[in-house]
């Protein structure tokens, strides 16, 4: 990789940090949820979901975030991919405190999906990463089960060719997510994980890098002004493993 600056090594520290909620075995967090019974979002937090609308191929908001961040400043985003359980607020802080904190600041067994601490938290980097856990198990008193569980569905090849497209409301507005990329790599992936893109070079080495190894990925064309989002969550199956979804932002 050609001189790129390095993030804070998050990976690392969302390790450590989990490590009290963690089943012996690793990252996968799915038997807390038979202690908690709390896997998702709480219903009383989707009334702060901003209200998004399409119009010739973009998306539109015409509320925002003011009334997220009322509740709490450290929210910085909506996301939502499309047709699945992914439909979150997405938080801003350190990369401790929302390990298990909800939207509320009060302990949940789920945490809350969060930015990385290294990226702008108004998304003005070219490439932003976003953590989940992975929580398995169905919750009827919430709203979406196994907060980032639907991105290990992506590594299935019909289900990331059905699930296509999503939207994410900032500060700035609302925009448009077009799905990329689903892979699998180390929790300490220098490329997705621990390195900030910036220059022109490094932006199309981390395309090209993320395209060599996809299990799944689609073509798409990435504009001057286009973004990246990673949304990354524990591979069940490894301990040291992620699954991430690759998102182009519009």
């Amino acid at each position: 990789m050609k001189s790129v600056p390095k993030r804070k090594t998050v990976c690392r520290i969302i390790i450590a940090a989990a490590a009290a909620v963690v089943i012996v075995g690793g990252f996968h967090l799915g038997n807390i949820y038979f202690a908690h019974s709390e896997t998702g979002l709480p219903k009383d937090a989707k009334k702060y979901k901003p209200l998004v609308t399409e119009f010739l191929g973009a998306r539109h908001s015409f509320n925002g975030i003011s009334e997220l961040q009322e509740v709490n400043p450290d929210a910085c985003a909506w996301i939502t991919l499309d047709k699945t359980n992914i439909d979150f607020p997405v938080m801003y802080y350190d990369n401790r405190k929302y390990i298990d904190k909800d939207l509320y600041g009060n302990y949940y067994a789920g945490g809350s999906i969060f930015m990385d601490e290294g990226n702008s938290r108004h998304f003005d980097d070219f490439y932003s990463v976003i953590y989940g856990h992975y929580m398995s198990g169905d919750n009827p008193l919430t709203d979406n089960s196994g907060m980032f569980c639907d991105v290990m569905k992506f590594e299935n090849k019909q289900y990331f060719e059905k699930h296509t497209t999503g939207s994410i409301v900032t500060e700035k507005g609302a925009a448009s997510l077009e799905i990329m990329a689903f892979l699998k790599c180390s929790a300490y992936d220098p490329y997705i994980f621990e390195s900030i893109y910036t220059e022109d070079f490094a932006k199309s080495e981390l395309v090209e890098y993320i395209k060599t190894n996809s299990i799944n990925y689609t073509e798409r064309e990435i504009g001057e002004n286009d973004k990246l989002i990673a949304l990354s969550t524990c591979d069940p199956k490894s301990e040291n493993s992620r699954g991430v979804v690759i998102a182009v932002v519009k």
